[in-house]
């Protein structure tokens, strides 16, 4: 099992990694092209996958029973498994995942995207293309799974059967979307909890069901192509599970209280869009080791201030009590110290960017 690496019970960070060709099982089945991980705590950020490939679960990734895990910024491309053709998570709630981007994967008999058994963590802000599935074009979901999806486009993905988009596989599992491109709507969900009448009880609000054309952006392929209403169209109030704070290519997500949906934030030729310019921001001294403050040129009168670390996690709150500048300790809502990194500030305005290194 994993055709690089086996984990059992370890705490294990890739960090901007590539994986290439890797392979588990030939003569028989394996698990995790690159990588089985079972137990302990697993992250991975800012890492591809790409033409890696099992003959069993997880093309490129076998996810189970993690204590944490959390797999952000990467892209898994042309990865192959028998279901799952990118990721197949078992019993892994205590998960983030976000910003990701799946394209050309392929999942033989279900899934060619991603496969999921008792899993509730939030899907944000990712993208699913061009993934093919025996059953289901880019998710599979297995027993015991109920995720809520938000931002995330799911578009041009196919299958040889039942679930062009989607197949859930058991009337007691579901997956509910927000604000999401979910190409053909329920039409496209396969399986006994997505095509049979009446079946699917999932939430399903705000959702846009025509596909999405796609356009290069710098290294990324799978940049949302203007004119699209998937364009400042996602849904903001992500705060009680986990906001990305930037997009797939580093940018700022949430600008003036709007955000894309997709792994990548639309920019015009001229830069930002012009509804998403940033307020001039000042943090002095920045890096900083005691306190610094945070001025914003244009703030409204009340806000609420935001400070996640390098993962998304929310760390602090402020409240700015009427000032348009506020000083912040380098400590979390408890009183404790942070350690050293990078830290992001978002508001209740939208005006966000990554300011702060301790």
């Amino acid at each position: 099992m994993g055709g690089a690496f086996y984990i059992d019970g370890s705490d294990v960070a890739f960090e901007q990694c590539t994986f290439l060709e890797n392979r588990a099982g030939i003569d028989s089945v394996g698990y995790g092209g690159i990588l089985v991980s079972v137990g302990g705590k697993i992250m991975l950020n800012r890492c591809t996958a790409e033409n890696n490939r099992a003959n069993g679960l997880g093309g490129a990734m076998c996810i189970w029973f993690p204590e944490e895990s959390s797999v952000t910024n990467c892209v898994f491309e042309g990865n192959t498994g028998s279901t799952g053709g990118g990721i197949f998570f078992l019993n892994s709630n205590n998960t983030i995942f976000y910003n990701n981007l799946f394209s050309n994967n392929t999942g033989s008999f279900f899934g060619g995207a991603l496969g999921l058994k008792n899993t509730s963590f939030p899907i944000l802000n990712c993208t699913f293309a061009d993934n093919f599935g025996g059953q289901g074009g880019s998710i599979y979901c297995s027993s015991g799974v109920s995720n809520p999806v938000y931002n995330t486009v799911i578009s041009k993905n196919n299958a040889y059967g039942n679930g062009q988009q989607v197949y859930i596989a058991y009337l007691e599992s579901t997956l509910s979307f927000y604000h999401c491109v979910v190409e053909s709507g329920r039409e496209g969900f396969g399986g006994s909890g997505g095509w049979y009448p009446g079946a699917y009880h999932g939430e399903y609000v705000g959702n846009i069901e025509e596909p999405v054309d796609f356009v290069p952006y710098g290294d990324f392929l799978y940049g949302i192509a203007p004119p699209s209403p998937s364009i400042d169209s996602g849904y903001t109030d992500t705060i009680s599970s986990i906001i990305p704070v930037t997009d797939l290519a580093g940018r700022p997500r949430i600008l003036n209280g709007i955000i894309d949906m997709g792994c990548l934030e639309y920019e015009d030729q001229s830069g930002i869009c012009e509804s998403k310019k940033n307020k001039q921001t000042e943090i002095y001294p920045n890096p900083f080791h005691s306190t610094t403050t945070i001025t914003f040129e244009e703030l409204p009168e009340k806000t609420v201030l935001q400070i996640f670390n390098s993962v998304g996690k929310a760390v602090r709150i402020i409240n700015n009590n009427y000032c348009k500048s506020v000083t912040w300790d380098g400590c979390d809502d408890l009183g404790n110290k942070l350690p050293s990194g990078l830290y992001f500030i978002t508001n209740s305005e939208g005006l966000s960017g990554k300011v702060f290194k301790l």
